[in-house]
């Protein structure tokens, strides 16, 4: 009984150590340069940066549409200078700004109407 108290006692402290280490970094106040305070203001707030934001489609882009279970809508498609696209037996849609997993599930969300859940891949073609 003794050794597991002992033992939740130093569970406890390798928990909670690194949270209380990881407070927030206040501005130095007095002899600090405004350089300093820009730093640790910096990191006083904390966030989520994105490193490597996705590539959103624009106008002239091209991309291949495959339906693995649906071969007869494989298609590959132009971004018009509208920001549309036009998609076989779907028509046109808005998606211009979108990421690839967003154009994603524009095109499975358009395409759900005429197909019972649709599997498509969509892979960005270079010039």
């Amino acid at each position: 009984m003794k050794y597991s108290i002992i033992a939740l006692a130093a569970l406890i402290v390798t928990v909670v150590s690194p949270v209380v280490a990881q407070g927030t970094v206040t501005p130095a106040t007095t002899g600090a340069s405004s350089s300093s305070n820009v730093v640790a203001s910096t990191y006083a707030t904390p966030g989520l940066h994105e490193r490597n934001p996705r590539y959103q489609l624009r106008r002239g882009d091209t991309f291949d549409l495959d339906f693995e279970l649906s071969p007869e809508f494989n298609q590959t498609v132009a971004v018009q200078p509208d920001g549309y696209v036009t998609l076989k037996g779907v028509g046109s849609i808005y998606i211009e700004g979108q990421t690839v997993p967003e154009l994603t599930e524009t095109v499975k969300t358009a395409y759900a109407k005429i197909l019972h859940d649709p599997v498509i891949t969509v892979a960005l073609r270079t010039c």
